[in-house]
């Protein structure tokens, strides 16, 4: 029978500590790769890792979105340096708890024009899929024909990658249960549990105040790639990483644990 197709993000708010630049969250990362070593034996995996504490402080100091005039060589080498540290960090953990995971550098496969990915050379990653194998992809700095560099996030290598390998499911697991209204964190917010064409536009304003250090534009831009990938016919949940069973219980299938993004009449 064949395996069910899934695109898997472990968050970088999650699998790294927000207020200790370059330190990851061991625990998260211990648990998390434990649980979806225990599904993969029924489930065709590829994995997207955040960056977190690492490349996004790194990116800010140097301005990385403002092109590769902005943050020169030096900006450009460090960012992707700090992605590529926290993605083997995971990498090395699936690896450890048995699964065949590859990392996979975006900026090696990837061109990207005025910030959006234009090219990206996707025949390793079916290839590596097609073998039994994990790839592991991540947000990185890539080379862009307009700025010179730009960050090409999680969710835009997933809405690249789905358009092509057509996966079923997307989980995204976070530092939090899900979207909220508001700062979770701040006061009062409610969990919003379904995000779909006839709120998103509400979704989107209540987000994108919300302060942050993410240079890949915030929350605001997870979720409206998110809801893009949600076009695609792909059911996509947002769970919390630091409740214990919860990624495996969504990678299982089951639904109702953050937010959950998908169309009107989606199944």
């Amino acid at each position: 029978m064949e395996k069910e197709k899934l695109f898997v993000k472990l968050g970088g708010a999650a699998i790294t500590l927000k207020d200790q630049p370059g330190q990851a969250n061991h625990e998260a990362i211990s648990r998390a790769t434990e649980e979806l070593a225990e599904v993969h034996a029924s489930k065709e995996l590829l994995i997207g890792t955040g960056g977190g504490s690492f490349p996004h402080p790194v990116a800010k100091k140097y301005n990385v979105q403002q092109g590769l005039e902005a943050c020169g060589a030096e900006g450009f080498v460090k960012t992707h340096e700090a992605a590529a540290e926290i993605n083997s960090l995971v990498t090395k953990e699936l690896i450890k708890k048995g699964m065949p995971a590859v990392p996979v550098q975006t900026s090696a496969i990837t061109m990207m024009s005025n910030g959006r990915i234009s090219e990206m050379y996707t025949p390793v990653i079916e290839n590596l899929l097609n073998e039994g194998m994990v790839p592991v992809v991540y947000g990185d700095v890539a080379l862009d024909s307009v700025k010179g560099c730009a960050v090409a996030s999680t969710e835009m290598i997933f809405k690249h990658l789905a358009e092509k390998l057509s996966p079923k499911r997307l989980v995204i697991a976070t530092d939090v249960k899900g979207v909220y209204s508001s700062d979770p964190k701040k006061g009062d917010a409610e969990l919003i549990p379904l995000i779909n064409e006839e709120n998103i536009k509400d979704v989107l304003s209540l987000v994108s105040g919300a302060s942050t250090t993410d240079v890949t534009g915030g929350m605001a831009h997870k979720v409206q790639e998110l809801y893009n990938l949600s076009k695609l016919n792909i059911q996509v949940e947002i769970i919390s990483l630091l409740e214990p069973g919860l990624l495996k219980r969504a990678v299982q299938g089951e639904t109702g644990l953050g937010t959950s993004v998908r169309l009107t009449g989606g199944e």
